[in-house]
């Protein structure tokens, strides 16, 4: 495991607004795959849908750790290949061609299919500061939209902290999605939603993030996933109240057609102070 134009953008857009029999179930939901405890916190950077770009990072103090760096993207194509795959180089190291870990086979006309991509890029991040990157499809179709660096690091004046990501491939439209934390402690704290081939502007039906089955950001008539980062991606970092033991997380759209790849959530705990992550064979083995 190692990822155009405006009117790449506006196509999407248009797209669409196609009838609504065009149904993506939400069968794809993001699925657990990284957590740790430690006096740890997550900081973040997206950018659109360009190939070649520059994540800036900011926020981790001074003598910071840094315990994990993953990129995230994907490719939506036009073929019915079993598997995709991108070609990647992260802050001048390349990690040559690079399997979709995830795919969502979609149901619209055109035939548009759904890749997710996960990458390990800890040890290309330092902390703070500027991380170039290229991102080659290796099929064709409307190439990568939108790309995440998410980072965790660990520092001395970070509570106890609990971090679980979900990571995966949904293709949503006229439906809803949900993604589950399990042996979540209660209290408060942060969820983390990240999106991309939203669209800008306007209402799109329904639009909604629910908690345990209650909105908690949009509703009817409402048009939350609207490229708040650029065209055509959005991140939400929403302060939540989590239920002791099981929680869900659940993504309600209308006729917007998106992806929705991330889903984290940061809870302060009174576990081990050790960090742990899932191991990287066990996270393959998920999307397989």
């Amino acid at each position: 495991m190692r990822y155009s134009s405006i009117i790449l953008c506006v196509g999407l857009t248009l797209a669409s607004v196609s009838p609504a029999w065009a149904v993506e179930s939400g069968d794809s939901p993001p699925a657990p795959f990284y957590e740790a405890t430690g006096q740890i916190d997550i900081v973040w950077a997206v950018e659109e849908f360009l190939g070649d770009d520059t994540f800036a990072i900011t926020g981790i103090p001074g003598g910071a750790t840094v315990e994990a760096a993953f990129f995230i993207s994907e490719t939506w194509d036009d073929t019915t290949a079993i598997s995709n795959s991108i070609d990647l180089v992260f802050n001048g190291s390349a990690y040559g061609s690079v399997d979709a870990d995830v795919m969502d086979y979609t149901e619209e006309e055109g035939g548009l299919d759904l890749a997710g991509y996960v990458v390990d890029v800890t040890a290309d991040v330092s902390g703070d500061g500027s991380y170039p990157f290229t991102v080659t499809p290796n099929q064709s179709g409307n190439g990568a939209i939108g790309h995440l660096l998410v980072v965790v690091y660990e520092h001395e004046t970070n509570p106890l902290n609990l971090i679980k990501m979900n990571v995966g491939a949904e293709a949503i439209r006229w439906a809803s999605s949900t993604t589950e934390f399990l042996d979540i402690p209660g209290g408060d704290g942060e969820l983390h939603i990240f999106t991309e081939s939203d669209n800008g502007g306007g209402s799109e039906g329904e639009e909604s993030i629910a908690l345990n089955g209650s909105v908690i950001l949009g509703g009817p008539d409402s048009g939350i996933f609207d490229s708040n980062q650029g065209c055509c991606t959005s991140y939400f970092e929403l302060p939540v109240t989590l239920l002791e033991g099981y929680n869900t997380v659940t993504l309600t759209t209308g006729e917007d057609l998106f992806g929705w790849h991330f889903a984290a959530l940061v809870v302060e705990t009174t576990g081990s102070t050790a960090t742990r992550s899932v191991s990287w064979g066990a996270v393959k083995n998920r999307f397989r």
